[in-house]
């Protein structure tokens, strides 16, 4: 008996010494540094955007019909002192060789001259000109309306700006009872000095012919007599 009782104990230390092996701390685990970088990245990953897309990415023909949806105007597009061209035209260059074009050269133009003053005219050509800005066979379609009194002095002055190409020549709109005595003796007056522009004729001569047409001018209405000496 004494024997198999030392047996037990022996058995029970083993088995004591067995599970105290077998009982461990949790298991360590190292991260190199690749590792922890791999999983930041992949952390910070996110679904990539399709790029947006740019007026300027489109193809060319599709920018221009969209220019024309928004410059070409159903109505004609009336010159002012304050008209400015569409702030399209300063986006980019390839906006804006593509805007000029249309804008210029596709929609209608009205001016209105006062008192035969070209002023607003030859202010207009020098601020935004379609000869400089639009290399166009056409001239943009510019209409040119009369309004106010007759001033023969004005109307020299315009004859005047486009006997050196400066202006253009008028455009009546419509002939009406309030301008029917403006466009008779102006349209003529242009008329006059394009063909002496044409033979390269100076102003001083051209001038002479204009003068001889005033007698006709005040035979139809007698406020062209203003400033006249009767010569001429």
């Amino acid at each position: 008996m004494a024997h198999t009782a030392g047996r037990a104990v022996a058995h029970r230390h083993r088995y004591r010494r067995g599970r105290s092996k077998r009982s461990t701390r949790p298991t360590e685990i190292t991260v190199t540094a690749e590792e922890d970088n791999a999983e930041e990245d992949t952390a910070e990953e996110e679904p990539t955007k399709p790029a947006e897309p740019t007026l300027l990415g489109v193809p060319t023909e599709v920018l221009v019909l969209i220019l024309e949806f928004a410059l070409l105007d159903e109505n004609e597009v009336q010159l002012t002192d304050t008209t400015k061209p569409p702030g399209v035209l300063g986006v980019c260059r390839k906006v804006y060789l593509e805007a000029r074009k249309i804008w210029y050269c596709q929609n209608q133009f009205i001016m209105t001259i006062y008192d035969c003053d070209a002023a607003l005219l030859k202010k207009w050509d020098n601020n935004a000109s379609w000869r400089a800005h639009v290399k166009h066979p056409d001239d943009p379609d510019l209409l040119v309306r009369l309004d106010g009194g007759p001033l023969w002095d004005n109307l020299m002055k315009w004859c005047e700006e486009v006997h050196q190409g400066t202006v253009c020549t008028l455009k009546q709109v419509s002939l009406d009872k309030a301008t029917y005595g403006l466009f008779v003796i102006a349209a003529p007056a242009h008329e006059i000095t394009v063909a002496s522009r044409m033979k390269m004729e100076d102003w001083g001569a051209c001038r002479k012919s204009l003068e001889s047409l005033r007698r006709l001018a005040v035979a139809i209405d007698r406020r062209w007599l203003a400033g006249w000496d009767g010569k001429g």
